[in-house]
C-alpha cells in the first residue's frame, strides 16, 4: 500500500476496492470520492502506527524499510512546501546523527518547558549513536551538558536514571582508572581511585537519588555494579554483595515487562550478560571473603590453574586466535556489543581489585588471567567490528604490563610479549583498512626475530614468526600487493615449513591447529597460482604465442640453412648476402631462446605449483583437528586440482602419485561429502599402472565404504544399478541411454563390491546385501506402472501385496515365507535421513542405531499415489527402530541425481552463511555464557534427502507440514483457496488464466499489449498471501510476526542463491510453504544453470517475486527484512566466490551430470502445468545426450556465468559492475518489473 500511495509501486491497482493500509490484515474500504491527500495521510497514519509496532517488536530491518517508505510518503505530500523533512535517513549513525543534529538547532532551547517531546528523548538516540561510532569520550561530556540544560519538567524519572546509567556504565568501561587499584599504598596513601562522590556531576552525588525517583529510590544495574566494585576494593565483600543484590534487582524490574512479548527471546540477550556479571561478582565476593579458593573463580572465568606456564602460547593461540583474515568482521547490534564490553570491562576491575587482596602466591596467577583476559577482549571487540575499543583494550594491556614489570610480578627478559602485542597492533590496522601498515608491522617483526636469534627462546619467536608470516603473506596475496612468486616463496613456504617444525618439536593442539592453517594457505595459494597459469597456457592467445614460436623456429632453420648454401659458393660473390643473413640469425636465435625459456619456465611453473598445491593440501588434511573448521573448501579443492589433472599427459603423473601416497594417512571422512562426484568417476581400469587415476580412486573408495558404509554403500549400489533404466530417462529412450552412458562403471563397481565382501568387516557385508534387498524393493515400486490403478481412481491406502510388491516385507525374509533374513541385525539405515558423518568412524558396527538417524524395521502394510505428476510417484512410510515414521516420496522414470547434487550445494550454501557469522557468534556466546540466545538473521535454505536408486528411480524425503505455495491461494476440489476467501468478488485462478493465456496467444499480441492484460488481472485479482501468516500463526501476535519474519528471510535467501545457480521453473507447485515457521522449501531443480532461459517462453526474471510473495512480507515489502537479508546472502556469497567456484566446479565436471536440456524435457516442463502443445515425436537423435566436450564446454559456460555474477556483473548492465546493494536491488527491480512478467509462460502463474 504505502509503494501505491507514493507512485512507486512497479504494479498498479486502480480500481481495486480494497485496500489493507496496515501490512496487518486489517481491511479497510477505499471510497470512490477519496482523494491523493486523503490517501497520504492515512498512510502517514498506518505508518506511524506500523512504526510504534515494529519498534516494540525490536524487528529493526522491518522498521528500516518502513521508515524509507514513510521518507517517501513525506517527501510526495510536502514536496511543494517549505517543511523540513526529517528522518530522510536511518542507514548509517553518522547520517542519523546528522539528522538529529539539524533537527535540534531548529527547536527551542532545550532548557525551557515548551521543548518537543523528540528533543528530550533525543539524547538517548544521539548517545546510542555515539557509543556506536566509538566516540566514548564526546558521549560522556555530552551527557554532562544535557543534565545540566534539562528543564525541571524534563528531569522525569526515567531521563534521570538514563543520565545515571551511562555516566556508571562509561566509569566501568575506563578500566584504566582502575590500574592504581593493584597498588593503592604506591604512594603511601589509602585513597580510593574512583570514588563518585565528589561533586562533580549531579549524576555522582549519592544524596540526589531519593529527589530523582520520587518516594521510592530506585536502583541502577550499572551504578549498583560500580559501587559494589568500590566496597571490594575496600575489602567490604558484604557491602558489596548488597549492591549486587540491589543490581539483580533492577534486572528483574526491567525483565518483567518482556514477559509475554516477542522481545522476550530478542531482547533477552541484555539481560542475560548482566545476570552473568553479577554472577561474577558473586564469585569475587566469596573469594575475597576466604569462602572460595582462587582456583576456583579463575577456572570458572576459562583461566587454567597453570596460566602463566606458556605466556606467549596463551596469548597467540590458545585465545583462539584465527590466522584466516578474509572478511573477519562480524557485525553486531550495539547494544549486545554494549553489554559484552561491559562484562569484559567488569571481569578486569575485579582481577585488578583481587591482585591487590590476594596472597602473594596468587599474585603471579592473577597477573597473567588479567593479561590474558585484557588481550582476549582486544581479539573480541576487534574480531566483533569495533577496532576502537580493541586499541582502547590494548593499550590497557600495555599500561597494565609496565605496572607488572615495575613490581616484579612478571618477567619478560625474553621481549616476546611486545612482538606479541605488536602483531595484535597489525590485525588491528588491517580491520581499520590500513592494510599497508599492518604488512608493514608484520614485516618488522619477522626481520627482528631473524636478527635477534635466542636459542633459550626458539620456539617462542618461531612460533610468533610463523603468524607474523602467515598473516603478512595472506594480506599481501589478498591485495596483489607483491610479485606472487615472491609471496610464495618468502611467506608462506617460509610460514608453512616453520610451523611444520614448531609442530615436529611439540604436537600440541595450538600448533596442531598453526601447522594445519600454514599448510592450507599454502596449498591454496599455490593453488590459485596453478589455475592462473593453467588459464593462460590454455588461453587462444598462449596458443597463438606457441604457434607463433615454433614458425620461429621454422624460419631459424630455414635462415640456417640459407646461410650453409651461401657459405658453399663463392664467399666474395655473397658476402653482402650472409652478412645480412647472419643478422637475421642472430634476431631469430634470440627470440627463439626467449620463447623457449618462457615456455619452459610456465611449464615447470604450472607442475611445480600443482605440486606444491597437492603436497600442503595432503600435508594439512593429515595434520588438520576435527573441531578445525572451513576444511571442507579445501578438500573441494584438492579433488578438482586431482580430477582436472588426473588425465593429462604432463601432470597426471603428479597427482596420482602424490594422491596415493598420502591417501592412506588422511582420515576418510573428509571426502564423504564428495562421494557423488568420487563414486562416478569409477570406471574400468585399462592397463593402467599401480599409481594410476583409478588404482587410487578405488582405493578412495574402498576406504569410505570400510569407514563409513552407511554413505558410501548406497551410492556404490546406485552405480552398480546403471543398467536398469526401465523405459527410459528424462526423456530419453532407455536405449539411447545406455548407449551414450555405458556399462563399464557397472563392471567396475561390482568388482569393487567383490573386494569389499573380501576384505571389508563382515557388518559391512552384511550392510551391502541388506540395502541391496532395500534399494531392490524401491526401484520395484517405482517402476511399477500405476495407469491400472488410476483408471480404478483409487490412489490411497493400495495394499502392497494386492500388486505384489515387497516394500514392506523385504528385510523381514519375505511374505510368506516365515523366516527371518539371516542380516536381520545388520539393517540398513533410513535411506533419505544418512547419519552424521563421524570422524572416528563408528557407526555401532550394524548393530546399533548410528547417531543421527535409525535402521530401518519395516514399511507400512499400504502406500499412496500422488494426485499429480507425470508418473505418479508412491508415498510410503519407513518405520525406524525407534518407532519413528519417515514419510517418503518414491519417483521412477527421472534421473534424481541433478536434485540430489543441487541438495548438496544447498548444504554447502548453508555452511557458508553459518560460518560467516560463526566468529562472531562463538565470541558471543563464550562472553555470555553458554545459554545465551544470539540474535541473528539467521539465514539457511531448507534442505531435504535425496537419494538416487538408479538412473531412472529414486526416494525423495517428504517434508512434513509444508503445503504449496498455490495450493493456498487457489481453490482445488473442496478447497477453498485464499483468493476465493478474501477476495469473492474478483476474477477466479482459472478466469485470470485463460484471459492471460488468451492475451498472450493472440496473433498480433505484442509486449505492450501484453503488459496491458496483465495489469488488468492485477486490478481484478488482489493478492492474498498475507491471510497465510493469519491462519496458521494466530496463537499470538509474537508467532505471527516470526513466522512472517523467517518467511521474508528465506524468501531472500532462496532468491539470491536461485539467482546465482540460475534454478528456474518456480511456479507456485515448486515453492512450499512451512506452516509451524513460515519458511519457504524449494523442490524440482530440473531447470538449473540458465536452462530456464532456453525454454520455449523463456523465464526473464531472476526469481519468483510476484504480489503474492511480496505481499506476505508485510508493510515494507521487499524493503527492510528481504533487502537486508538478501544483501547478505550476496555478500556471503561474494565474499567466498572462491569456495563456492571452487565447490561448483568439482559438481559441475560429474561424468554423469546431465548438462543438456532436451527439447522434450523442455517441453514436458511447460506442458505439465496445463500448456496445450501439438508437438509429441521428436527426433531420436534430440533425445541423445551430449558429448564429453560440449558437456565440458557447458560446464565451463555454467561456471563462468556464475563468476560474473558473483563479481556483481548482470545482463543487461553493459558490463557495469554493482555493488552488493546494487546488484540486489536490479534483481529485486527485474523480477517485479511488469515487462517481464507480463511474458512469462502461463503455468508459471505471474499474477499471483
Amino acid at each position: 500500500f504505502f509503494e501505491d500511495a507514493a507512485d512507486d509501486s512497479p504494479l498498479k491497482h486502480h480500481s481495486a476496492t480494497v485496500r489493507d493500509i496496515s501490512g496487518f490484515g486489517v481491511l479497510s474500504r477505499k471510497e470512490s470520492t477519496q482523494d491523493v491527500k486523503t490517501v497520504l495521510e492515512n498512510a502517514l497514519i498506518a505508518q506511524k502506527i506500523i512504526r510504534c509496532c515494529l519498534s516494540e517488536l525490536h524487528a529493526k530491518d522491518e522498521l528500516q524499510g518502513v521508515l524509507a517508505q514513510g521518507s517517501a510518503l513525506n517527501l510526495k505530500q510536502n514536496i511543494s512546501s517549505l517543511k523540513t523533512l526529517e528522518g530522510c535517513r536511518r542507514d548509517e549513525n553518522f547520517s542519523m546523527l546528522l539528522d538529529l543534529d539539524n533537527g535540534l538547532q531548529t527547536k527551542s532551547n532545550v532548557g525551557t518547558t515548551n521543548v518537543d517531546a523528540d528533543v528530550s528523548g533525543g539524547f538517548s538516540t544521539i548517545t546510542s549513536c555515539l557509543e556506536d561510532l566509538g566516540l566514548d569520550h564526546i558521549k560522556h561530556n555530552y551527557l554532562a551538558g544535557v543534565e545540566n540544560q534539562l528543564g525541571k519538567d524534563q528531569r522525569t524519572i526515567s531521563n534521570m536514571r538514563f543520565l545515571r546509567e551511562k555516566w556508571f556504565e562509561d566509569s566501568l568501561n575506563k578500566t584504566l582508572l582502575w590500574d592504581d587499584s593493584l597498588f593503592p599504598r604506591m604512594n603511601e596513601r589509602d585513597v580510593p581511585t574512583l570514588t563518585y562522590e565528589a561533586p562533580k556531576h549531579p549524576a555522582e552525588v549519592a544524596t540526589d537519588a531519593p529527589l530523582l525517583f520520587s518516594s521510592q529510590p530506585m536502583v541502577n544495574f550499572y551504578e549498583s555494579v560500580h559501587k559494589a566494585l568500590l566496597r571490594f576494593s575496600r575489602n567490604d565483600a558484604a557491602g558489596g554483595l548488597g549492591h549486587v543484590l540491589e543490581a539483580r534487582k533492577s534486572v528483574l524490574v526491567d525483565m518483567e515487562y518482556l514477559a509475554g512479548s516477542e522481545a522476550q527471546t530478542t531482547g533477552m540477550v541484555t539481560y542475560i550478560s548482566k545476570l552473568n556479571v553479577l554472577g561474577q561478582l558473586e564469585v569475587v565476593a566469596r573469594t575475597l571473603e576466604g569462602t572460595s579458593p582462587l582456583t576456583f573463580l579463575l577456572t570458572r572465568w576459562g583461566f587454567s590453574d597453570g596460566a602463566g606456564a606458556e605466556t606467549s602460547e596463551s596469548l597467540l593461540l590458545h585465545n583462539n586466535v584465527n590466522s584466516d583474515m578474509k572478511e573477519q568482521v562480524t557485525s553486531i547490534d550495539g547494544a549486545l556489543f554494549r553489554s559484552i564490553r561491559t562484562a569484559f570491562s567488569v571481569k578486569e576491575i575485579a582481577l585488578k581489585v583481587l591482585a591487590n587482596k590476594i596472597s602473594s602466591g596468587g599474585q603471579e596467577r592473577i597477573a597473567d588471567a588479567l593479561t590474558s583476559h585484557i588481550y582476549e577482549s582486544c581479539r573480541v571487540y576487534r574480531e566483533l567490528g569495533h577496532p576502537d575499543a580493541a586499541k582502547v583494550s590494548l593499550s590497557s594491556l600495555r599500561s597494565l604490563m609496565q605496572i607488572f614489570q615495575q613490581s616484579g610480578t612478571t618477567d619478560d627478559s625474553s621481549g616476546i610479549l611486545p612482538l606479541v602485542l605488536r602483531l595484535e597492533d597489525a590485525k588491528i590496522m588491517k580491520s581499520q583498512n590500513d592494510l599497508d601498515g599492518a604488512i608493514v608491522y608484520c614485516k618488522t617483526i619477522v626481520n627482528h626475530l631473524a636478527d635477534a636469534k635466542n636459542d633459550l627462546v626458539d620456539t617462542e619467536r618461531d612460533q610468533i614468526c610463523a603468524q607474523s608470516l602467515l598473516l603478512g603473506g595472506q594480506w599481501m596475496a589478498q591485495h596483489n600487493v607483491d610479485a606472487a612468486e615472491s609471496i610464495l616463496s618468502s611467506y608462506f613456504e617460509k610460514a608453512a615449513k616453520l610451523a611444520l617444525q614448531i609442530y615436529q618439536k611439540s604436537s600440541s593442539n595450538s600448533n596442531v591447529h598453526r601447522a594445519s592453517m600454514a599448510s592450507f594457505k599454502l596449498g591454496e595459494f599455490s593453488a590459485n597460482l596453478f589455475n592462473s597459469a593453467d588459464a593462460r597456457v590454455s588461453s587462444e592467445a598462449w596458443k597463438r604465442r606457441v604457434i607463433v614460436a615454433k614458425d620461429r623456429k621454422n624460419e631459424l632453420k630455414a635462415v640456417t640453412e640459407q646461410i650453409r648454401k651461401l657459405q658453399k659458393k663463392s664467399r666474395s660473390s655473397n658476402e653482402d648476402a650472409i652478412r645480412d643473413a647472419g643478422i637475421i640469425h642472430v634476431q631469430l636465435s634470440r627470440e627463439v631462446q626467449m620463447d623457449d625459456r618462457e615456455l619452459t619456465s610456465v611449464e615447470k611453473s604450472i607442475q611445480r605449483y600443482l605440486r606444491l598445491a597437492v603436497e600442503s593440501y595432503c600435508n594439512a588434511l593429515k595434520l588438520c583437528p576435527t573441531a578445525m573448521t572451513t576444511v571442507a573448501k579445501h578438500v573441494f579443492q584438492l579433488v578438482s586440482l586431482w580430477f582436472k589433472n588426473c588425465q593429462r599427459t604432463e601432470t597426471k603423473d603428479i597427482v596420482n602419485e602424490l594422491l596415493k601416497a598420502n591417501l592412506p594417512q588422511i582420515p576418510s571422512y573428509r571426502f564423504v561429502p564428495l562421494t557423488y562426484q568420487l563414486f562416478s568417476r569409477i570406471d574400468e581400469v585399462q592397463e593402467e599402472n599401480n599409481n594410476g587415476f583409478q588404482s587410487t580412486l578405488r582405493d578412495m573408495v574402498l576406504k569410505i565404504c570400510c569407514d563409513h558404509p552407511y554413505h558410501g554403500i548406497v551410492q556404490l549400489l546406485a552405480l552398480s544399478n546403471g543398467k536398469r533404466v526401465g523405459d527410459g530417462v528424462n526423456g530419453r529412450h532407455a536405449n539411447a541411454y545406455l548407449e551414450n552412458v555405458g556399462t563399464t562403471k557397472v563392471d567396475a563397481a561390482n568388482k569393487i563390491f567383490q573386494q569389499l565382501h573380501k576384505h571389508a568387516p563382515s557388518y559391512v557385508s552384511a550392510l551391502i546385501d541388506s540395502y541391496q534387498t532395500l534399494m531392490n524393493s524401491y526401484m520395484n515400486l517405482a517402476e511399477y506402472d500405476t495407469s491400472i490403478v488410476i483408471q480404478k481412481r483409487t490412489t490411497k491406502g493400495l495394499s502392497f501385496k494386492q500388486y505384489k510388491l515387497d516394500l514392506d516385507s523385504c528385510l523381514s525374509g519375505g511374505r510368506g515365507r516365515g523366516k527371518k533374513r539371516e542380516t536381520a541385525t545388520n539393517m540398513p539405515a533410513i535411506i533419505t535421513k544418512p547419519p552424521s558423518i563421524r570422524p572416528d568412524a563408528q557407526y555401532g558396527n550394524g548393530t546399533e542405531d548410528p547417531i543421527g538417524t535409525e535402521r530401518v524395521v519395516g514399511f507400512d502394510a499400504t502406500f499412496d499415489l500422488t494426485p499429480t505428476g507425470l508418473h505418479r510417484p508412491k508415498i510410503v512410510k519407513c518405520i525406524g527402530s525407534k518407532g519413528s515414521r519417515f514419510k517418503q516420496l518414491v519417483k521412477g522414470e527421472d534421473d534424481l541425481r541433478q536434485d540430489a547434487i543441487m541438495e548438496q550445494v544447498f548444504e554447502t550454501v548453508n555452511d557458508l552463511l553459518r560460518h560467516e557469522g560463526s566468529t562472531g557468534n562463538e565470541i558471543v556466546k563464550q562472553s555470555l555464557g553458554n545459554n545465551s540466545t544470539v540474535t541473528s538473521r539467521r539465514l539457511k535454505l531448507i534442505t531435504y534427502g535425496i537419494t538416487p536408486l538408479s538412473p531412472a528411480s529414486g526416494v525423495l524425503e517428504w517434508v512434513d507440514n509444508t503445503m504449496c505455495f498455490g495450493d493456498f491461494l487457489t481453490d482445488k476440489g473442496k478447497h477453498i483457496g485464499a483468493h476465493s476467501k478474501y477476495f469473492p468478488g474478483e476474477w477466479g485462478a482459472n478466469d485470470v488464466r485463460e484471459f492471460y493465456r488468451t492475451a498472450g496467444d493472440a496473433q498480433n499480441a505484442t509486449r505492450e499489449s501484453k503488459r496491458k492484460a496483465f495489469e488488468k488481472i492485477c486490478e481484478n485479482y488482489s493478492p492474498a498471501f498475507r491471510f497465510f501468516f493469519l491462519e496458521y500463526f494466530k496463537s499470538s501476535m509474537e508467532a505471527w510476526h516470526t513466522a512472517r519474519t523467517l518467511y521474508t528471510r528465506s524468501c531472500a535467501v532462496n532468491s539470491i542463491v536461485g539467482h546465482i545457480l540460475g534454478i528456474g521453473d518456480r511456479h507456485t507447485s515448486n515453492i512450499l510453504v512451512h506452516t509451524k515457521t513460515g519458511e519457504v522449501v524449494q523442490i524440482d531443480f530440473g531447470i538449473v544453470f540458465e536452462q530456464g532461459k532456453t525454454l520455449t517462453t523463456p523465464e526473464l526474471v531472476p526469481f519468483r517475486l510476484t504480489r503474492d510473495v511480496v505481499d506476505g512480507m508485510g508493510p515494507s515489502g521487499t524493503d527492510g527484512v528481504f533487502s537486508k537479508a538478501a544483501e547478505d546472502t550476496m555478500g556471503v556469497l561474494r565474499n567466498n566466490a572462491d569456495t563456492l567456484l571452487t565447490i561448483l566446479s568439482a559438481v559441475v565436471s560429474d561424468p554423469l551430470y546431465k548438462w543438456s536440456l532436451s527439447p522434450l524435457k523442455a517441453n514436458q516442463h511447460q506442458r505439465k502445468n496445463g500448456e496445450d502443445d501439438s508437438r509429441t515425436g521428436l527426433p531420436s537423435a534430440w533425445m541423445s545426450s551430449t558429448s564429453d566436450e560440449n558437456r565440458n564446454d557447458a560446464a565451463d559456460r555454467a561456471i563462468a556465468k556464475i563468476h560474473e555474477k558473483l563479481q556483481g556483473y548482470e545482463d543487461g548492465t553493459s558490463g557495469e559492475h554493482k555493488t552488493v546493494a546494487g546488484q540486489v536491488k536490479l534483481l529485486i527491480n527485474e523480477a517485479r518489473d511488469p515487462n517481464n512478467l507480463s511474458v512469462m509462460f502461463a503455468g508459471w502463474a505471474p499474477w499471483m
